[in-house]
């Protein structure tokens, strides 16, 4: 009798914690990553600016924006910088040419209470 009391006891606590684990998914937060604005520096250096955007701050704030430039085939990656205090990133660029097509993104980010940051890319910018 007594083990088939514990047997119970053991089954209920073991499907009270899979629906518990069931009932707490992961949120799929929205992001947004805006290239603002360029400026030229000299004839091959640009710093281009922009934002990130997101209900959650902690997918703007210190976030990774991952800069390309656009070509056929695979896309260049030329670098990466982070999202500052205020959501804003800028990054400065050395091109051995004088126009292109840019593009930022922000890559997935996993959050450690497990909610994860959603993926974004930019709208393209041309540079002159």
């Amino acid at each position: 009798m007594k083990r088939l009391i514990a047997t119970g006891t053991a089954g209920a606590i073991a499907l009270a914690l899979v629906a518990g684990v069931a009932s707490a998914e992961a949120a799929k937060i929205p992001s947004e990553v805006k290239i603002e604005g360029w400026g030229g520096l000299s004839a091959s250096e640009v710093r281009a600016w922009g934002s990130i955007s997101s209900p959650k701050r902690k997918c703007r704030v210190g976030r990774k924006v991952v800069h390309f430039e656009q070509r056929p085939g695979p896309d260049k990656r030329i670098g990466f910088t982070f999202g500052d205090s205020f959501s804003n990133w800028t990054l400065q660029y050395t091109f051995a040419f004088e126009t292109g097509v840019l593009y930022a993104t922000v890559p997935r980010q996993k959050l450690r209470n497990g909610d994860v940051c959603k993926a974004a890319k930019s709208s393209t910018f041309v540079l002159p």
